[in-house]
């Protein structure tokens, strides 16, 4: 990863594997990312929704190789 400010995560169809649903979407869904590795990178994360894809946004853009991205993935009914 060089030079980037986002990075897709999860799609809805991954969301609906993962939970066991068949209709995750940003109407019924939220995913809450954070930085689990400051040390591959000190960039700050949030999450953003865009064409069925969850996105980690990041406050800068990121240049390190890797990153660790923790989530909570909340549907509701």
């Amino acid at each position: 990863m060089s030079g980037k400010t986002s990075c897709p995560i999860f799609t809805n169809a991954e969301i609906n594997s993962l939970l066991g649903v068949t209709n995750s979407s940003n109407a019924n869904t939220a995913v809450l990312f954070s930085n689990g590795d400051a040390n591959a990178t000190d960039a700050h994360f949030s999450s953003s929704y865009q064409s069925g894809t969850w996105y980690a946004v990041f406050d800068r853009q990121v240049t390190a190789t890797h990153i660790r991205a923790n989530y909570v993935i909340v549907k509701f009914a």
